[in-house]
């Protein structure tokens, strides 16, 4: 279903054994044989693998096969700029805003289940808000009492200013293109980086050639 496409497989520490030898023949050949069949087919697709963390489950050949850079992304409650982003986003089109404190809430909450959690505490909020902007009562407890206990925003970092079109270019030409080499060298997000191209209307892939 994925061919001439993307697949996107999740949680990948979690992957049992046998599983991942298939993977990694795929990896390897390119194609896959479907169950009940006695040849197989090539399949052109692009795999992107996400987990939590690579544990000594997971084979280091598949991981290699997989790609030897990865593109790690930091914990949410690092990345309090996201948030209002992911907030729209889980909330979709039809979403009634989202009163000042409560807000606050949820950047000084520590989010020890990342972005998932963000994602059910927003269900959570609209569903008890019922079409009114959201307020700190409609959020749970512990994301609640981050107001008081909490760090305050912005207090463990301080603001640095974007690169300008002129430098983003210059990097995605030395780096050729990888983004995720950009956005090491700037000793920032992946996310943020992309951003900053679409706001600038650079295009990466330019650079690789």
């Amino acid at each position: 279903m994925a061919d001439k496409g993307t697949l996107l497989l999740d949680e990948i520490g979690e992957m049992e054994p046998g599983l991942q030898a298939k993977l990694f023949r795929f990896l390897q050949d390119g194609k896959v044989q479907a169950l009940g069949s006695t040849q197989a087919r090539p399949v052109d697709v692009r795999v992107i693998a996400a987990t939590s963390q690579v544990s000594a489950s997971v084979r280091a050949d598949l991981v290699g096969r997989l790609g030897a850079e990865p593109i790690v992304i930091s914990p949410l409650a690092e990345r309090v700029e996201d948030i209002g982003a992911l907030v729209s986003h889980f909330a979709g089109p039809a979403f009634p805003g989202m009163e000042p404190a409560a807000f606050r809430a949820l950047c000084s909450y520590h989010w020890p289940r990342n972005v998932r959690e963000l994602s059910e505490v927003v269900k959570l909020a609209l569903a008890l808000a019922d079409g009114r902007p959201i307020r700190v009562g409609d959020l749970p407890g512990g994301v609640r009492a981050a107001l008081e206990t909490g760090p305050r925003i912005g207090a463990a970092r301080k603001y640095r200013a974007g690169p300008s079109r002129v430098q983003l270019e210059r990097l995605l030409r030395d780096k050729r293109g990888n983004v995720a080499a950009v956005a090491k060298a700037l000793d920032r997000q992946w996310a943020v980086v992309q951003r900053w191209l679409r706001r600038h209307d650079l295009d990466a892939a330019r650079f690789r050639e």
